[in-house]
């Protein structure tokens, strides 16, 4: 979407994949896009004036982090804005999960560090830390995607190429 290449971390709930596209810097624009999972088709959009890098679906809400997710912002199902809220933490968020109650956040502590953190949405008071490293590439593993599913971890962490790496929680 001409300035608006960068695609974020994404969700996906009710046969829906939301999709944050922002421009490429901080404190910039994004268009947040609802696509048909069997289709692609666009079925919804909405303007934020901020990077969005990240979403998550938390049933009939939707919680988006901008550029290191220093904000935190919640949706309504009509894409309606509920809440602007500073991280309180010190992790630079590069993507968010709904996950059995909690928002799971993965994202980097420093160049060498990284963290999954399991918050509680409500608050975003911090439940569980899992502290993390490097790939043999000497990329964080928190650099870039990650997943929960069926007990594991999944991360992406590398620009392309790169490599999908399995945890079991």
């Amino acid at each position: 979407e001409g300035k608006r290449f960068h695609v974020g971390g994404i969700d996906h709930a009710g046969g829906s994949l939301w999709v944050p596209a922002a421009e490429y810097r901080k404190e910039s624009s994004s268009t947040v896009l609802q696509v048909d999972m069997r289709t692609l088709a666009v079925r919804n959009r909405f303007e934020v004036d901020d990077h969005i890098g990240c979403l998550a679906v938390m049933g009939d809400r939707l919680i988006g982090g901008n550029w290191d997710s220093r904000q935190f912002y919640t949706w309504d199902e009509a894409c309606k804005l509920l809440e602007k809220r500073t991280n309180p933490h010190a992790v630079a968020y590069q993507d968010l999960k709904f996950h059995g109650g909690m928002l799971v956040a993965s994202g980097n502590l420093s160049r060498d560090e990284g963290a999954i953190d399991w918050l509680d949405p409500a608050t975003l008071e911090l439940r569980q830390r899992i502290r993390c490293g490097k790939t043999d590439r000497g990329v964080r593993f928190t650099n870039e995607g990650m997943a929960v599913a069926d007990g594991r971890l999944y991360l992406l962490p590398e620009d392309g190429p790169s490599r999908v790496f399995s945890f079991r929680l």
